[in-house]
């Protein structure tokens, strides 16, 4: 132990023997907490672990890290040619950092050990904001381009190597709430879906002339031989009620002539009658 005042090694007691000051007893050491935790145990599924060569190879390359095997889990993207912002999960170490492929000139490196009290809390995954400054960092941690998930894992992970309990589970993260513009877009992806797997209405079969004709027979409907209308004129020379129009269905014509004959029954010259087709103008006699 050496005495802050004169410099003297001290052995041991409360005061030093050459000059009398007290011996201000340092706090002990502890081994640091990140060696004894066990990083194979993921707090997040698998893919947020999975490191991205090109990125592990920059980030080498720059000795931002020493080792790949260091880290356990990184966040932002990699782009060419451009400022890439990252954040490095090592064993030993919180690393902050900015890279650029083609200008190294540009590049920030900052690193702050686990018992670092400025990573306590860098991140607040309740409104997914960075509460560590840009004057630690040296540029805007939220530049670090990363999707809430994996910052969640990010942070979670920092929490255990600083000795914390992790905020909450990644499976129970609550998502920010989607805007109006997404509400719709989603709305309008789930009714193409429902109209995709509704089969289309069946259309009834279209009958041909003869088989309207023949249908209609069966039922009884007068109807006309060319054209299978049923919209139908009788007309009868001498007759006094004048035209008679027969219509769909109306029940006045049946199966034959005989309808037709009941039509002029007790009337002189019933033989003289004229159906005409108001559709096609065809005419014949019952």
């Amino acid at each position: 132990m050496i005495c802050s005042n004169c410099g003297t090694e001290i052995q041991s007691g409360k005061f030093c023997s050459e000059c009398g000051a007290p011996v201000i007893q340092a706090e002990p050491q502890l081994p640091n907490q990140f060696r004894a935790v066990d990083t194979s145990t993921k707090l997040g599924a698998e893919k947020y672990y999975k490191k991205d060569e090109k990125i592990v190879n920059l980030a080498l390359s720059r000795e931002a890290v020493t080792d790949s095997e260091d880290i356990v889990l990184h966040a932002g993207k990699y782009f060419s040619n451009v400022d890439n912002y990252f954040i490095f999960v090592c064993v030993n170490e919180l690393v902050f950092c900015k890279l650029n492929e083609k200008k190294p000139e540009n590049d920030i490196v900052a690193r702050f050990s686990y018992t670092d009290s400025r990573i306590a809390d860098f991140y607040n995954p309740k409104n997914y904001k960075f509460n560590i400054s840009e004057e630690d960092v040296g540029f805007n941690p939220k530049k670090v381009i990363a999707y809430i998930p994996t910052l969640q894992v990010v942070y979670d992970e920092v929490q255990r190597l600083c000795g914390k309990d992790y905020a909450f589970p990644v499976t129970e993260l609550k998502q920010p709430e989607k805007s109006f513009w997404q509400k719709i877009s989603e709305e309008s992806r789930e009714l193409n879906r429902q109209r995709e797997m509704t089969p289309p209405p069946i259309k009834p079969k279209q009958l041909s002339k003869k088989e309207r004709i023949k249908e209609n027979k069966t039922n009884g409907i007068a109807c006309c031989p060319k054209c299978a209308s049923t919209s139908l004129s009788a007309n009868k020379k001498g007759f006094g009620i004048g035209k008679a129009v027969v219509g769909a269905g109306a029940g006045i014509f049946t199966a034959g002539a005989a309808g037709l004959i009941g039509l002029t029954a007790g009337n002189a010259g019933a033989k003289k009658v004229i159906i005409t087709c108001l559709n096609c103008g065809h005419q014949w006699k019952p």
